[in-house]
């Protein structure tokens, strides 16, 4: 296995504040190992479909947006300030 330096670059990132069942068929509520509502600081809502063995997002995690690179993924609370600066701009 070889290792590699990623290079820093800015990302959206909010704070999801709530965790809202994902509705099934007719109304139904699916398990929380298969999908979630997480509602974000700013009062929107993102579809959460969990992966298998995957870690089930809480409120306080960090929802990221990364356009660079084309993908969405959840940071929990604890490590989001080892991994991120905050930077405005």
């Amino acid at each position: 296995m070889s290792t590699h330096t990623v290079q820093a670059h800015p990302v959206e990132a909010k704070k999801i504040t709530g965790i809202q069942p994902l509705m099934g068929r007719n109304d139904q509520l699916t398990s929380p190992d298969v999908g979630l509502i997480l509602v974000l600081e700013d009062s929107t809502k993102q579809k959460w479909l969990c992966e298998k063995d995957g870690v089930i997002p809480a409120a306080g995690d960090w929802f990221v947006t990364d356009s660079e690179l084309h993908v969405t993924y959840v940071v929990s609370a604890v490590k989001f300030s080892t991994l991120f600066d905050e930077s405005k701009g």
